[in-house]
C-alpha cells in the first residue's frame, strides 16, 4: 500500500515501517515491564527511556519542529504495534501524541 504525503501539512509515513521494527525488538523488554508499570500506573524508567530512543513522544509531532511528522493513520498502525507488548503504555504514547499534534495546530491559526 502506497501512502501519500501533503506537501501543505509536512506530515508523511516514511518512518512507520522503522518504527513498527523498533518497537517489535522492544517486544520483550515493554512486555516485561508492563506488570511493574501497571503498579507504578506510570511506564517504568526502562520502557521510557526505550521509548524517547525511538522517538514516540513526538511522533506527530510536525518534522519542522523536530519530530517524526507522522500521519493519523501512520500512528494508528504504530499504536497498533505497541499495543501488542503493552496496551496501557501505548495509550499513554496515544495521549502525549495527541496533545502534541494539537498544539501544533496553533501554529496554522493566527492568535
Amino acid at each position: 500500500m502506497t501512502t501519500t504525503t501533503s506537501v501543505t501539512t509536512g506530515f508523511t509515513d516514511d518512518k512507520v515501517e522503522s518504527i513498527i521494527e523498533q518497537l517489535q525488538a522492544l517486544r520483550p523488554m515493554l512486555q516485561e515491564q508492563a506488570p511493574l508499570g501497571e503498579k507504578l500506573r506510570q511506564p517504568t524508567e526502562k520502557a521510557d527511556a526505550a521509548l524517547r530512543e525511538v522517538g514516540m513522544y513526538n511522533l506527530l509531532t510536525p518534522t519542522r519542529w523536530g519530530g517524526a511528522g507522522l500521519s493519523t493513520s501512520g500512528l494508528a498502525k504504530v499504536q497498533m504495534e505497541m499495543a501488542k507488548s503493552d496496551p496501557s503504555l501505548s495509550w499513554v504514547v496515544q495521549i502525549l501524541n495527541g496533545t502534541s499534534w494539537v498544539a501544533s495546530l496553533l501554529s496554522l491559526i493566527h492568535i
